[in-house]
């Protein structure tokens, strides 16, 4: 029974003796199977956002396949991880199963979905660095802070650590071949907004004291 449960494929595991025979005893397990997926819906966004969403829940969603919590869970996880790229941080899934009657021991799924307001960033600053900040925040692409209120300056964790990346290797092109970022923190302020703070050591710079060559016989 126990090894039935942990399969997490049914609401009810029970086993009967159903009768005996000298010293051999014949089992009955029944066992009532949990609801198949039937269609899902989304509900509390607009339908420009579905196909881009069933791309995503499509991965954890299987049509006539069985619906259990991690499959709910799963699909409501990528749903959030969608509109987090988009800027919204502080989106929220409720996921509803309720009984579809098309077919027998069938579910449809409602993803309810409530993204909240786009999250913004407010400002981008840096600390230890001899290059300017406004040429810094130059190499930072695709991580902007915002200009005006309609300008686009969503925060994308994967598109933020390789504007990182983009800092270092401008360093390197001046000679500080031993700078890192040494840390940095992002946090929200009372106004909701997203502040990034980068703390640089840019590290010695290297010169070149001399060039030689070896094997050449005019200059």
């Amino acid at each position: 029974i126990k090894n039935l449960w942990k399969l997490r494929l049914f609401t009810d595991v029970q086993v009967y003796k159903e009768k005996e025979l000298g010293d051999i005893v014949f089992l009955e397990i029944n066992v009532t199977e949990r609801p198949r997926l039937n269609r899902h819906s989304y509900k509390g966004v607009k339908k420009t956002f579905h196909d881009d969403l069933n791309e995503e829940v499509n991965k954890y969603l299987l049509k006539g396949g069985i619906v259990t919590d991690n499959v709910k869970k799963n699909a409501a996880n990528a749903i959030k991880g969608f509109f987090i790229d988009k800027g919204y941080f502080d989106v929220d899934v409720e996921v509803k199963e309720i009984a579809d009657t098309v077919r027998v021991n069938s579910v449809r799924l409602v993803f309810d979905i409530d993204k909240g307001s786009k999250v913004k960033i407010k400002d981008i600053t840096f600390e230890g660095n001899t290059i300017a900040d406004k040429r810094l925040r130059k190499l930072m692409k695709e991580t902007k802070r915002q200009k005006a209120l309609c300008s686009s300056s969503k925060f994308i964790r994967e598109l933020y650590e390789e504007d990182k990346v983009n800092i270092v290797m401008y360093y390197n092109t001046l000679g500080f071949r031993d700078a890192v970022i040494e840390k940095d923190s992002i946090w929200r302020d009372e106004d909701n907004k997203l502040r990034i703070h980068l703390t640089i050591d840019e590290g010695n710079r290297y010169y070149f004291r001399d060039i030689k060559f070896k094997g050449n016989s005019i200059y």
